[in-house]
Parts: structure tokens; sequence; C-alpha cells
């Protein structure tokens, strides 16, 4: 094989040992859309094991297609954009091991990756910190955060009663002499936000909360509100939150504006072009990761991927700012999600979300999750509480359906206390559905635009035991109780078909 030379990683190399000529010498023309690297250290035994993830990797030059070849093509494939030498910004879809393999190996200068968060996609809970040094003012940063952190989760606790503390938050530095800078990914126990829309209401209610007490604060400096209370804070501590821009506007130092749709979000180890500032653990952070991986930042850089969620046996928590006549918050369910048709919140999945409505009447499809990493959809049904478990309604708790979209079927779980370890037994999904999505994925290796997907997969020294692994998924999803009393209750009499299925 080939060596590399004057620090750039050979085609041959970058791309894997199938990719034909004709893409080698496209790839030279562009030699800037594939990194400069310090070093050429094998492939990881593991991101070549058969069940390892897809080493599919297609740059674009427009983001919209980067998104949809990924919501189409699945896999566990995330959407991210590098920046070029030049400036001009690429997307990329990729398995997110793929990237960190390549990403990790460019120099500290020509590493410029972000996330985009698509929109309608679970994700964690973020914030991005920041203020300017020596705009006439002297801030203890460090200080700022804790307090921050620790109004945060407090407002977790009393809003979704889920108690967590620094140990669960990525706490990411990327300060410079001119300005301060965190990046903060909570990785909450078992639960995660059903979008960024719903972190971002989360989010402003806060600050919200934060501005009131400031302006109490500057009436009143004995004023004390009910997180201060809680958090112990002084009231200087908070007033230090405020900070003041280049233009000499006051404004609090958590950037409320980083939620919007399909969200660029810098990663893990990554700077901005022309910067050597990468996003690395500040000193404060005492998060630890799973040990599920050998090496340790790898699993820093997965952890801090914002739609990462490869877990989808969580609570889905979902947040809209509605103040009560008491002045107090209340969480309405009706928040904003995907379009939706009548009685039935859609999925990336139409013809899948048209089987399973029928499946279930005349009970409905209340909301639907789709976890992107895992490559599965969960559906909430209303008016319909058959159980095969218990072999009929429950009275009160509903049920739910897991459509496995990687093995083609789907299986029916619930929400019962009594049934939490109950999960019925698979079933295929229909025919037709399954030939729609085998149709879908059928995408053709190389297009004009240099984008290229390759299979560097070596299926040498396996043995019987790797070939059988296989991956648990979806286990109980704990989520808030749906009122579903006025809607029209399953029939006493059994509907045959559903019955059968589950």
């Amino acid at each position: 094989m080939e060596e590399s030379t004057e620090g750039y990683l050979l085609p041959v190399q970058f791309y894997g040992p199938c990719v034909s000529k004709k893409i080698k010498t496209l790839i030279k023309k562009e030699h800037n859309t594939f990194p400069f690297v310090e070093d050429s250290k094998p492939v990881p035994f593991e991101l070549q094991r058969l069940l390892g993830p897809t080493s599919i990797w297609k740059v674009f030059k427009k983001q919209a297609e980067a998104l949809t070849f990924v919501k189409d093509k699945k896999c566990g494939l995330m959407t991210f954009v590098f920046q070029q030498t030049n400036g001009e910004r690429l997307f990329l879809a990729a398995h997110p091991r793929w990237l960190w393999y390549y990403d990790s190996k460019k120099d500290v200068r020509y590493r410029c990756s972000y996330e985009v968060i698509p929109e309608y996609t679970v994700c964690k809970l973020y914030f991005d910190l920041e203020f300017e040094i020596g705009v006439k003012q002297y801030k203890d940063g460090i200080k700022m955060v804790d307090t921050f952190i620790s109004i945060i989760c407090y407002f977790i606790e009393i809003i979704f009663d889920i108690k967590i503390d620094k140990r669960f938050i990525i706490d990411l530095d990327s300060t410079t002499n001119s300005k301060f800078s965190r990046h903060l990914i909570f990785n909450l126990p078992n639960a995660a936000f059903c979008d960024n829309y719903n972190v971002g209401n989360f989010v402003k209610y806060v600050c919200k909360n934060i501005k009131s007490c400031i302006e109490q604060l500057d009436k009143d400096s004995n004023y004390c509100c009910d997180f201060m209370k809680e958090c112990c804070l002084s009231g200087s501590s908070i007033m230090e939150l405020l900070i003041m821009d280049s233009k000499g506007k006051l404004l609090l130092f958590c950037d409320e504006g980083v939620y919007t749709k399909n969200r660029h979000f810098r990663v893990f180890k990554s700077t901005k072009l022309g910067r050597k500032a990468p996003l690395i653990l500040s000193n404060e952070n005492i998060y630890q990761p799973d040990k599920t991986l050998s090496n340790f930042d790898e699993q820093i850089f997965l952890d801090s991927l914002i739609s990462y969620v490869p877990n989808d046996s969580l609570r889905i928590l979902k947040f809209n700012d509605c103040m009560d006549k008491n002045n107090s918050f209340s969480l309405n369910k009706t928040v904003k999600q995907m379009p939706a048709c009548e009685n039935c919140n859609i999925s990336p999945f139409p013809k899948i979300d048209q089987f399973i409505q029928k499946l279930v009447e005349p009970g409905h499809i209340w909301r639907s999750n789709f976890f992107q990493t895992s490559n599965t959809v969960v559906y909430d049904i209303v008016g319909n509480r058959y159980c095969g478990n218990i072999d009929r309604q429950h009275r009160s708790n509903n049920i739910k359906l897991v459509v496995d979209i990687n093995a083609r079927c789907f299986y029916q779980k619930c929400y019962d206390p009594d049934c939490s370890t109950y999960r019925s037994e698979s079933r295929s999904l229909p025919s037709e559905i399954q030939f729609h999505l085998d149709d879908e994925f059928d995408v053709d290796v190389l297009s004009n635009n240099i984008s290229f997907e390759t299979d560097v997969l070596n299926y040498n020294n396996m043995n019987d035991t790797e070939l059988a692994e296989v991956v648990n998924v979806v286990e109980e999803i704990l989520c808030e109780t749906v009122d579903d009393s006025k809607v029209t209750n399953f029939p006493e009499e059994k509907n045959e078909k559903f019955v059968d299925l589950v």
C-alpha cells in the first residue's frame, strides 16, 4: 500500500480499500475534503466487526441533501459539518464512531467539525455559556458556571422530578484570552428531551426566572427567590450572571439562540477555523463516562453529542412555557412537534404510521418518538389499552408499540407497573412495508458532487459468538401518563386482528 505524504491521509486509507480508481481521481481534485492527519493507525477491530457501526461515509455540498440521506438510510448515521481550509463548509453523513476515528487524527488546526442537531429528533439538554473578556467587566467565569448549574439542576428537579448534579454534566471549555466559553451537555439519567425546540422552551423559561430575580435584586438587594433559597445562592452570585457584550448591552451569559432548526454545534476537540482553541474537558469537569469503550476520549465525544441517544428506553421530556393564574409553571402536552395529521403524530415513516394506526383502531397514535441512533420508533397509543400480557384491556394505563426499523419488526409494551418487564413476541412488518423500506435504502454509491460510501468491514477471523451478538433495544420508557378519558375506549369485544399480533 502507498504511504501517506505531506501530512495527508491517502484516499485508499481514508475511504477504504474497496474505493474505485474513479473515486480516487475525483477525490484528488478536491483534496481539501479529506483531513490533515498526524498519524495513520490501523482501523480498530471493533469498527471492522460485522456487527459494528456502519462504515457508510457520504459527503454533500448541501445540508438538506445530507439530512435527507441520513433520514432515508438510518443505520445510526448522523449529519455533521466540517470546514475546509478555504472556509467552505461540507456536510457529512457518517456514523459518529467513524467520524471520531478520522477526526481525532487531524491536526488541531484543521479539526473544525460540528454536529447538526436535526429538528424533531430526541436530544440532550445543552448550553452555550460565554462572555467577552475585558469589556469593562471582571468576571469569575468558573463561579458563574457553578451558579448556573445549580439553578438548572434545581429546575430539572422541581419540573421533571429528576435529581442530578455535576456528575451528569459534561463541561467543555474553549476559553481564549478574549472570550470565556463553555459548553454544558447534560446526560440525564434515563431521560432526554423530545427535540431541541422543547430544550429551548425549558432554557428560556429558566432564563426568564433568572432575569426576573435579577430585576427584583436590582430593586431590593435583600430579595431572595425560591431557587436562591434552595440552592443557597447569594444575591451577588445571581447578579454575576448578567454580563455586558461588546456593544454595551446587558444580558445573561447563557446563549438562548442555539435552539433553532438544524443547529450546528461544535463537537469535542474541534476548534473554530483559524483558531487553535478546541473544546476540551474543563478543569472543573467531574463527569465520568460508562466504561463501555476502551478509548476515554471517544466515549466523551459520543456522550457529548447532542442528538446521539443510543438508549431508546428513556423518559421523553417535553416542556412548554405556560404560566397559570398563580404565576407557576405548567406543562402543556400540546407542545410543538412534527406536523401531525388528525389524531396522529407523524414519524419519519408515514407508511409505518398508517399501518400502526389501522392496527390499533378504534384507538389512535397519540405521539411517536424516533430514536435515530438505535433506529426505532416508539408509538404511544390512546383509546386502545389491550395488553398481550394480561390478554385484556388495562383499566387506566396505556400501551405502546415499538418498531425496530433494522429488524423490520414491531412489538408491544405498556406503562402498567405490573407489566413493566413485559415485551410481546416480535412480529414482522407487512411485506409491502419491508419492500418500501428496502427500496428507500437503495442509494447510488457515486454521485456528481463527489459523495461516496464505502464498506471497509473485515469479515475475516470472526467467530460464531461475535456473529451471534445482538443488541437489546427499547426497554421501559417512562413518560407522563396520558389522559385519554375523553377518547372512545377500545370495545370489550376483542379486535382479533390486533390481539393476534400482540
